[in-house]
């Protein structure tokens, strides 16, 4: 499903053990469970949310960066992460599960 808590959760349960999480708007939600690695490429996104973003690539939707060196980037964050390195939502605090929402949605 679309909806990150319950998407996160799923895929914790199913024994992720980090989890990638594009936000275009900037969606604040991390697991509890699990390292929330967040990135965006979005420029309006990246300059308004400073201290949730693991990768900020902006740099790669203005032309000013190549798809590979922000994986490169990305993939160095990865190693830190799965070194020890906290994530934003562990150094802020955060994270939450969610097991399923009732009712409809679209």
């Amino acid at each position: 499903p679309a909806y990150a808590p319950e998407s996160l959760t799923g895929f914790t349960a199913a024994g992720a053990s980090i989890a990638l999480f594009t936000t275009g708007v900037g969606n604040s939600y991390v697991s509890a469970l699990m390292p929330t690695v967040k990135l965006t490429g979005n420029p309006v996104t990246a300059a308004r949310v400073t201290q949730q973003l693991e990768l900020e690539a902006s740099a790669v939707f203005k032309g000013e960066e190549s798809l590979d060196e922000a994986a490169d980037r990305l993939a160095d964050r990865l190693i830190e992460i799965a070194s020890g390195a906290l994530t934003w939502g562990e150094i802020l605090g955060e994270g939450d599960e969610v097991i399923s929402r009732f009712g409809a949605v679209l």
